[in-house]
């Protein structure tokens, strides 16, 4: 394994850490946080690799309002295709 490789997949882990504003949860396992966190953990992991598709069941279930909101704007622009004009 290179180092590149490795800083490089240091350097996407924390660009989803930041994007989702989940940063502060970095050290933490999975089931200490709650489930709002997860779910944002989750699309993380649904988005490594760039996948053509990816299916998701009621990614933003038991969020509150605006955490619901902002989990679907990142969805909704992560998936954003630039057209030609």
């Amino acid at each position: 394994m290179s180092l590149n490789w490795l800083f490089s997949t240091h350097r996407i882990v924390d660009l989803f850490l930041r994007g989702l504003q989940i940063e502060h949860h970095a050290d933490k396992y999975a089931k200490n946080c709650s489930g709002g966190t997860r779910r944002k953990l989750s699309y993380a992991l649904s988005m490594l690799g760039r996948p053509a598709i990816v299916l998701m069941d009621e990614p933003s279930t038991g969020m509150d309002p605006q955490s619901k909101r902002f989990l679907w704007n990142t969805i909704s622009a992560s998936f954003q295709v630039c057209t030609p004009k």
